[in-house]
């Protein structure tokens, strides 16, 4: 996950942004007019180097556009679905699991602390973990993984 050069900040909750994530699987910095998505409220904005803050909201030909090329529908609920795993078991501190896409092998990976479960993106199936399954933790991090692996259609996943 690069870190940017300095920190951007959501134009809608004003929330500051330290890395950035690419769906591509790629570490590419983000580039002018390239889409954001703000995993504090929710919402999409777009890079400007013209704002203070790095971020700006989008035009409704950008909106038009994001909705023809992604799937908001799925980004949103799999950003609900996190939202609701950190902030429903107070005994499991999910403020800090952090969920990754490799793209060779392809798998999705949810890391909490020293913990992880890994899964298969083309299948869903875990293939590795360092926790117990049938545990807290296994679970939180399992569904997480799969969240994030809907976000996938079969066609963006390569062969492994």
């Amino acid at each position: 996950m690069p870190e940017l050069e300095s920190a951007t900040q959501c134009p809608h909750c004003n929330y500051p942004h330290e890395a950035v994530t690419s769906l591509s699987g790629e570490d590419a910095m983000p580039r002018e007019g390239d889409i954001s998505f703000c995993a504090n409220c929710g919402m999409f904005s777009a890079f400007s180097n013209a704002t203070e803050g790095g971020l700006r909201p989008l035009t409704m030909e950008e909106w038009v556009e994001i909705h023809n090329e992604v799937d908001v529908a799925k980004i949103l609920a799999a950003w609900r679905f996190a939202r609701m795993l950190v902030g429903k078991e107070a005994i499991l501190d999910m403020s800090h699991l952090l969920v990754e896409i490799e793209w060779n092998p392809p798998m999705v990976k949810a890391i909490l602390g020293d913990l992880f479960v890994t899964m298969s993106a083309r299948t869903g199936t875990v293939v590795e973990a360092n926790t117990t399954p049938g545990t807290l933790p296994y679970k939180r991090m399992a569904q997480a993984a799969e969240a994030f692996r809907s976000l996938l259609s079969p066609e963006e996943i390569p062969d492994a």
